[in-house]
């Protein structure tokens, strides 16, 4: 009797990419455990082709989070359950998605052996710098904080980061995007960023108005009063569009205004009048006396504003004031008998939060944009993390598309437009059904950015099973189509795998399967309907031909898909017979991928030296990246003699894709907001910084509530029928 290793070695003699690279990564990072009993977690894909090539490790057991599998043999491997893992195994490796690593670890954290995730990582229940959860801070509501106005005659709000807030990052940085105005405006010689600041920041004058820096910065100018006065307009508009007001604090200070005396109080260079222009365009209710610095030539900073409004507004009355900055907002008016009260702001929530390790890595205007625009979408209240304790937990479909992916979708297009003019690109090819959002949302952005010229696009049906119908060559038998990974019911297979559909009385119609495992004996089950296999896969592959040649793809065109080892494309340049240029997320750059070796591929968020994607946090999440970037309609099988889709049954992203298409109006405010404050051109936000804004969900610094998690799923069917949910 031959060996299992030798009976596998025989039927796995055609290695595809799958094999090649897992088992390259799984040997280095575990071979120094190969006498060591192992146990894998993970009964999918992953286990299916891994088994074959590792015959020579000690894998003794598999393991599955759906108890009815233990005692179940699963591709010639014991299923087993955790007493009989923690008698026998000397380790367990966790051999899924990334997606699945911490969920499936604090299942099995209490067995007391050694995990590791399939990267070689150690796995452990450190918990990452979660100190921010004992902020005291995070106590403060909005009821808490209104009671204890209740006790004060008179109240007083600062207002910029309180009451309103801007949508960039680093204040200053709005006065780049101001000079990029004044160039397109006035001409590239008007030098405005440099001199704005040395006016402002260079001026031994504390309480200074916009006027005041204006003329400090014409006696280096030497502007006429015309021009000038178009750049403050230029300025002040700018100002405008960036400013939204917090919501929260509005509603206070409209609640409070209505039986208590109000004032606003700030350190400020803008005059009364278009402060007060911009609180009532932002919702206040009404605008009593102002205290600006400028105009009182007196400072909170150094407690002179506050002397003064003590002496003429207070006159030992009660008092407390509402602020962002905790000295000059707190402590200073508690030395005039004026309580503090302080509430945080946007980038004070940012540092303070989840998400406090990504300020370090905001380097540049268009990264400084980006984090303002996601602080105003979650740190608008100064109360929106007291109930999740500083962790940013996303409850809603279409805010969680504006931050989370809004990003990833605008830096991914913009990467393409750039390639595309490097490369003379005039055409994308949108793989389905992947590329389904993705096109439309093309198609929104160039429509945001007006005038130019854009390479044009089509949505090209493509998938899997499609592509491996429709490269099946007639001398080559059934062998590479017929074993590639399955799971289920022989019926099932039949018509998933090639659009058969059997008698239901007919032999092995229900009997269990596992491909690549059970090859030998479901070749001899399917050969019986050897002619009609052969027939619908030549009706398929007319059809698809005929379906492709129809969009008369040549040089110019390049193809736009996720990831990984390209198939897709090889297969499809195969199939036409011409090099194909591919446009990817991330995608597999070491030797072993054959698919590169014949196309051009180029990746998005990936280093050069990150060969297979480690450090790409969209990889991390990458069923659940597919999840989303779906379509309203279940995988494409086929197409028919006039290009209609066939396509499996719809599944649980399909029915549930008015969740999907929300989150997708999330993207589209976003890269509709970022063009717009931008002053109309696309920027240049860096799709690694995206990237890594995204990987902070895969860190754990993110979150979804439990009801949005519930609606991913992760599909595959020509691997298998049976849905799971992404985040189970």
């Amino acid at each position: 009797m031959k060996s299992q290793g030798c009976r596998q070695g025989r039927k796995m003699e055609k290695r595809n990419n799958y094999q090649n690279t897992e088992e390259k990564t799984f040997r280095n990072n575990f071979g120094k455990f190969k006498d060591k009993k192992i146990v894998l977690y993970g009964i999918g894909r992953f286990t299916a082709t891994l088994l074959p090539c590792v015959t020579d490790f000690k894998i003794i057991g598999l393991m599955d989070r759906d108890n009815a599998n233990i005692g179940k043999k699963i591709y010639g491997v014991p299923v087993l359950g955790k007493e009989e893992v923690r008698e026998k195994a000397d380790l367990i490796i966790i051999n899924t998605s990334s997606n699945y690593w911490k969920i499936i670890y604090a299942r099995i954290a209490d067995l007391g052996i050694p995990v590791y995730y399939l990267n070689g990582q150690l796995a452990c229940m450190k918990d990452d710098e979660q100190t921010y959860t004992e902020n005291p801070y995070w106590e403060k509501t909005y009821d808490k904080l209104k009671n204890e106005i209740d006790n004060y005659e008179v109240v007083s709000f600062d207002i910029f980061d309180t009451l309103i807030m801007r949508k960039i990052y680093m204040p200053q940085d709005l006065y780049k995007i101001v000079d990029m105005r004044v160039k397109k405006a006035l001409g590239d010689h008007i030098n405005y960023y440099e001199m704005r600041m040395e006016a402002e920041f260079g001026n031994s004058k504390k309480e200074q108005l916009l006027d005041d820096i204006y003329c400090s910065m014409n006696k280096t100018w030497k502007f006429s009063e015309n021009v000038l006065q178009q750049i403050m307009e230029i300025e002040i508009e700018t100002e405008k569009r960036f400013l939204i007001p917090r919501k929260d604090m509005l509603h206070l200070y409209n609640e409070i205004g209505k039986n208590k005396e109000v004032h606003l109080i700030s350190d400020m260079y803008l005059p009364e009048k278009i402060i007060r222009d911009i609180l009532m365009e932002n919702g206040v209710s009404t605008v009593p006396s102002i205290f600006i610095s400028g105009e009182e030539k007196a400072n909170k900073k150094d407690g002179t504003l506050w002397k003064k409004y003590a002496e003429t507004v207070v006159c030992g009355r009660t008092a407390i004031h509402i602020g962002d900055n905790y000295r000059s907002d707190v402590e200073l008016p508690e030395k005039y008998g004026i309580h503090g009260a302080y509430i945080m702001n946007g980038s004070e929530m940012l540092k303070n939060s989840s998400l406090g390790g990504m300020i370090p890595k905001i380097e540049d205007l268009d990264e400084s944009l980006f984090m303002g625009m996601i602080i105003a979408e979650i740190f608008n209240s100064p109360f929106a993390l007291a109930e999740s304790k500083g962790k940013v937990v996303f409850q809603d479909f279409e805010k969680m598309g504006y931050c989370i992916w809004g990003g990833i979708i605008y830096s991914f297009l913009t990467w393409l437009l750039e390639e595309a003019k490097k490369r003379t690109i005039e055409r994308f090819l949108f793989f389905a059904r992947d590329g389904y959002f993705l096109e439309k949302d093309y198609h929104y952005m160039i429509e945001l950015l007006g005038q130019g010229q854009y390479p044009e696009t089509c949505y090209l049906a493509i998938s899997r099973r499609l592509i491996l119908i429709t490269s099946y060559e007639e001398n080559e038998g059934l062998d590479r189509i017929a074993s590639h990974v399955y799971n289920g019911k022989f019926a099932e297979y039949m018509e998933d795998r090639f659009n058969i559909v059997i008698p239901s009385d007919a032999e092995h119609y229900s009997e269990e399967i596992n491909l690549p495992e059970d090859y030998e004996k479901v070749k001899l089950w399917f050969m019986a309907y050897e002619n009609d296999i052969l027939n619908e896969i030549r009706k398929e592959k007319e059809n698809y031909l005929k379906y492709v040649q129809n969009f008369g793809i040549n040089e110019k065109d390049a193809i736009v898909d996720l990831w990984f080892y390209g198939n897709n494309q090889y297969y499809l340049s195969k199939t036409i017979h011409k090099p194909l240029m591919g446009f990817y997320f991330a995608y597999n750059k070491s030797e072993e991928n054959i698919c590169q070796k014949t196309n051009t591929m180029i990746s998005c968020f990936q280093d050069e030296d990150d060969l297979l994607a480690e450090r790409v946090g969209l990889y991390k999440l990458s069923l659940w990246v597919e999840s989303f970037l779906t379509a309203p309609y279940g995988m494409i099988k086929a197409v028919d003699e006039n290009g209609n889709f066939i396509c499996c049954k719809n599944g649980m992203n399909q029915i549930l894709f008015d969740v999907r298409e929300r989150m997708n109006e999330g993207v589209c405010r976003f890269m509709k907001e970022y063009i717009y404050l931008m002053g109309g051109t696309r920027g240049s936000l860096n799709e690694k910084f995206a990237d890594t804004f995204f990987g902070q969900l895969a860190e754990g610094h993110m979150e979804l509530s439990k009801d949005l998690q519930k609606v991913f799923y992760f599909d595959n069917s020509i691997v298998r029928r049976r849905e799971m949910g992404i985040f189970e």
